[in-house]
């Protein structure tokens, strides 16, 4: 489903096939779909809710954020109130960057990568 879903034969926006259909298709059992949706959803290429089919998730464009020599940055999973703050679906880590002035700032992973100054 993960190489469908990148290949495009499920676009953004596309609903999947029921867990039957999927269970049928590749021959394993409602367990098995589920652990596989429950992973598609973890790593943000599907949303999922109760009642509802599988939908494609949108991958949204990734914009860049500085960091000079003397930022640290730390990839990690968010807390409840960021998860919920910065609207992220469920398994996507956030990106901490601590500035030299010791502010803190939280950015969603799934939407920005970090550039900056080598340290060597």
């Amino acid at each position: 489903m993960r190489d469908q879903i990148s290949s495009g034969r499920y676009p953004p926006g596309a609903v999947l096939p029921t867990e039957d259909s999927i269970g049928r298709l590749y021959g394993v059992g409602r367990m098995s779909v589920r652990r596989a949706v429950a992973v598609l959803r973890h790593e943000g290429l599907i949303v999922t809710g109760r009642g509802m089919q599988a939908l494609v998730r949108s991958q949204p464009k990734r914009m860049f954020l500085g960091i000079a020599g003397s930022d640290m940055l730390v990839a990690r999973m968010p807390t409840p109130p960021e998860s919920r703050r910065l609207e992220l679906t469920a398994g996507v880590p956030v990106l901490e960057i601590t500035r030299d002035d010791g502010s803190v700032e939280v950015f969603p992973a799934d939407r920005y990568g970090a550039h900056g100054a080598q340290s060597g």
